[in-house]
């Protein structure tokens, strides 16, 4: 069984239980954060699964980084904890990636037990970046499974 989550700036949140032997493959743009999609996730595996979050092993892909992710008021309001003033005074730099590590700490997974991939897709363009490259971006896939 594979799991593919196609991305671009977005992040994919790979999570494996080795206890239960479960994977779960997440998409969590801005509004995917802002909804919390990784806790749900996680009270899915706990609900369905009996997943306990300590044992928890989770990826999260490259993505858009906290250094070049620029958004409005609109979207930085949400995220206080992962939002720096950017050199515009009505724009932030929001790191995503670091808002879902936050959020599975919040629900009990081990911070030594979530590995953040350093790569920024608007940085490198070895990756596909929507936000650099608009309409001629392509889209990558993450992806997870079980033998």
């Amino acid at each position: 069984i594979v799991l593919n989550i196609k991305i671009a700036d977005c992040t994919a949140v790979l999570i494996h239980d080795p206890v239960r032997c479960v994977v779960m493959g997440l998409h969590s743009g801005w509004r995917g954060t802002q909804q919390n999609i990784t806790k749900t996730g996680i009270e899915i595996l706990q609900k369905k699964f009996h997943s306990r979050p300590e044992d928890l092993l989770v990826y999260i892909s490259p993505a858009a980084s906290g250094k070049n992710y620029e958004v409005g008021v609109d979207v930085a309001k949400y995220f206080p904890r992962s939002v720096i003033p950017a050199v515009s005074s009505a724009k932030f730099l929001f790191d995503n990636r670091h808002e879902i590590c936050l959020q599975l700490t919040d629900c009990g997974v081990l911070s030594n037990h979530i590995e953040v991939s350093p790569e920024c897709t608007i940085d490198n363009t070895n990756l596909h970046s929507f936000r650099r490259d608009k309409q001629f971006s392509g889209r990558m896939s993450a992806f997870i499974g079980l033998v």
